[in-house]
C-alpha cells in the first residue's frame, strides 16, 4: 500500500500545524481555489499524481459563467485537455473521470463578468 504524507494547517483557532499519513485507500480532497476571479481571470489547479487512484473527480461552482478544463498528462509537464465544460452562472458542475494518465489537474477561465463566489475542488478516489 502506497502512502503519502501531507500537512494540514489549523489556522485561526490557536492549534499547531500537524501532519497526518494518508494511505492510498482513502479519497483525498483538494481545494484548488476559492478566490473569486475577475473578468477573463484564470486559475490552474495543482498537478495531482493519480497513479494509485481510479477516479479523478471535479466539483465547480461560480456565480458567473466561465469555462472549466480538465487536463491530464503522462509526465506532469505536457498537458492535454481531456474535457471542456461550459459552466453556467450559479449552476454547480460535478464530474467523475476514470484515471487514464498519471497526472491530472483542472483549469478555469472566467467569462465577461467578475465573480463574487467561486469554488473549485478535486477529489482522487482510490482503486478498489
Amino acid at each position: 500500500m502506497r502512502e503519502e504524507t501531507f500537512t494540514v494547517t489549523a489556522r485561526g483557532i490557536g492549534k499547531p500545524d500537524y501532519s497526518r499519513t494518508v494511505s492510498s485507500n482513502e479519497a483525498i480532497q483538494s481545494a484548488e481555489s476559492t478566490t473569486a476571479l475577475g473578468i477573463a481571470g484564470t486559475v490552474s489547479g495543482t498537478s495531482r499524481d493519480c497513479l494509485n487512484y481510479a477516479e479523478f473527480c471535479v466539483s465547480c461552482f461560480a456565480d458567473q459563467a466561465g469555462t472549466l478544463y480538465v487536463e491530464n498528462s503522462v509526465d506532469g509537464v505536457t498537458w492535454r485537455t481531456h474535457d471542456t465544460i461550459a459552466v453556467a452562472a450559479s449552476t454547480p458542475v460535478n464530474r467523475v473521470y476514470a484515471v487514464t494518465m498519471r497526472y491530472n489537474r483542472v483549469r478555469y477561465l472566467n467569462g465577461a463578468v467578475g465573480q463574487t463566489a467561486f469554488e473549485l475542488v478535486t477529489i482522487r478516489r482510490p482503486i478498489g
